[in-house]
């Protein structure tokens, strides 16, 4: 019986949030289980909304905990929660050096490849496989079922108001689809009944701000706290943002959630698996052309984003709303 897990993630919201998918597998399986997960900053706001969190550790390897001084303080405070596993999907050097600090009885589990010897438990690392497949490898490298287990945020239930919330940011430029197009979304969704509300992080406050100023009427909440867009997203009918941390967020909720993919592959998230969840993109010959997103466009065009129309991404919304109805009865 595992009594007591560490999680660590020290990555994008987005990655953190799919770890989410383990804590749920691990409180189905064993539904004792305490799990402390470690984070970095900002997304350590969420990680206590996830199934069987007990504890946060912060880990800010680009601030107070850089270097090895940093990763000595945090292996500390891992070891005195004193799990039986700790498991990580990073493939980094810091969570390996944590992993090879750990002694006794704490199984460690990891990926194989240049760190892989660090590890106690080692797990294949399929490039291509989805984050869910990869992340299942590690699951079942300590017998821990996971068929059932899903991305999931824990929030108190709140009656669904008729706002749509637009997250237009994402790490990557070519990851966004264009400010005017969101604009002119925003526009539609108001002549049709909805409020409109944005949010972001403070690197999307000038995106955002644009759009504001484009289209009278909507809110802008641009800036607030993960916790604060997780409560917000919540009560939504629906959000539609691009690929992003923000896009994640909302499927987490299990909010209907209208996810806009360019430059990378929607497959890797299995949206497809989740009734819930559209994909809308532009299918083009040389998209997807990355795993992350780039600075700028390859080939100098973008078509990707910029030639995906406003009519298509208000066509999935409708049809999304429609389906999520129709399974609630409504």
């Amino acid at each position: 019986m595992i009594k007591r897990v560490c999680i660590a993630n020290p990555a994008f919201i987005g990655d953190v949030l799919f770890s989410s998918r383990m804590c749920d597998a691990l409180k189905k399986a064993h539904p004792n289980v305490e799990i402390a997960f470690l984070a970095r900053p900002p997304a350590h706001q969420l990680v206590s909304s996830f199934p069987g969190v007990v504890k946060t550790i912060l880990f800010d390897k680009r601030g107070t905990h850089r270097g090895i001084k940093g990763i000595k303080a945090v292996t500390a405070e891992v070891k005195a929660f004193n799990p039986d596993v700790f498991i990580t999907p990073h493939r980094g050097w810091r969570m390996a050096f944590l992993a090879k600090s750990l002694k006794g009885q704490t199984q460690t589990v990891g990926f194989r490849g240049f760190w892989g010897f660090c590890y106690k438990n080692r797990a294949p690392f399929e490039p291509t496989a989805s984050f869910f497949v990869r992340e299942s490898r590690l699951l079942d490298s300590i017998n821990v079922p996971h068929q059932q287990a899903r991305m999931h945020c824990d929030i108190e239930c709140r009656e669904t108001t008729k706002e749509i919330i637009i997250a237009p940011g994402a790490n990557w430029d070519t990851k966004r689809w264009p400010v005017a197009s969101f604009s002119s979304l925003a526009q539609q969704l108001l002549q049709q009944g909805y409020t409109v509300a944005l949010t972001g992080g403070p690197a999307e406050q000038t995106i955002c701000d644009t759009i504001q100023n484009q289209t009278p009427g909507i809110t802008n909440r641009c800036g607030e706290t993960l916790q604060e867009a997780m409560a917000h997203m919540g009560r939504a009918s629906l959000v539609v943002a691009n690929d992003s941390g923000l896009a994640h967020l909302g499927r987490a909720v299990q909010t209907p959630t209208v996810v806009i993919f360019g430059p990378t592959p929607s497959e890797v998230h299995e949206i497809g698996s989740e009734p819930t969840t559209r994909a809308v993109l532009n299918p083009i010959d040389c998209a997807p052309c990355s795993s992350h997103g780039h600075v700028s466009c390859p080939k100098k065009h973008h078509r990707c984003m910029n030639d995906l129309g406003v009519a298509e991404v208000i066509e999935e919304i409708n049809g999304l709303l429609s389906a999520v109805n129709s399974l609630e009865g409504r």
